[in-house]
């Protein structure tokens, strides 16, 4: 820890209570790529020096702990909601992109299906299609997209996603 701590915050105690959360944590760590552990540890020592921070006498610390906390907790919201907007944008553009690449009909059964909600035999009759066909249209259509919004994400600013593997 970098910062400079006051008396009353030993930087003994911040380690030592920051190791304690480590090894009571670790087990649930998942590591999702490149710089994931460093953040997480250095997450949990920033948790650990901001409350024994707060912990202080100093009443003017104790609320510049709390404004720095809630800050943090605002950023956090914040940087997560942008991400969700972004893998929606890239699910968005992933999903035209499959729209371009596939007959009509075969998009119309995956939308009447796994958008829409439709059983195989609606969107069958709707369309002329056997329900064999609509399945078969449906998981090509799923499989396509999944296929390019891995891509498109694996591309993008975005932290690695864990997406299941087919």
């Amino acid at each position: 820890i970098d910062v400079s701590i006051e008396r009353d915050v030993s930087r003994d105690d911040v380690v030592q209570e920051s190791l304690l959360i480590v090894l009571t944590k670790v087990g649930r760590f998942q590591h999702a790529g490149k710089g994931t552990l460093r953040a997480w540890l250095k997450a949990i020592a920033r948790r650990c020096w901001l409350t024994a921070l707060m912990q202080r006498e100093d009443s003017r610390l104790r609320e510049l702990g709390v404004l720095y906390s809630e800050s943090n907790d605002e950023i956090a919201r914040l940087e997560a909601e942008f991400d969700e907007m972004l893998r929606m944008s890239l699910l968005d553009r992933a999903m035209q992109q499959v729209r371009g690449r596939v007959h009509e009909s075969t998009w119309e059964a995956f939308v009447q299906t796994a958008i829409q909600g439709h059983s195989a035999e609606v969107a069958g009759a709707a369309l002329k299609l056997t329900v064999g066909a609509v399945y078969s249209a449906r998981a090509r259509v799923q499989r396509m997209i999944a296929t390019d919004f891995r891509h498109l994400y694996a591309h993008s600013d975005l932290a690695p996603l864990r997406l299941p593997e087919r």
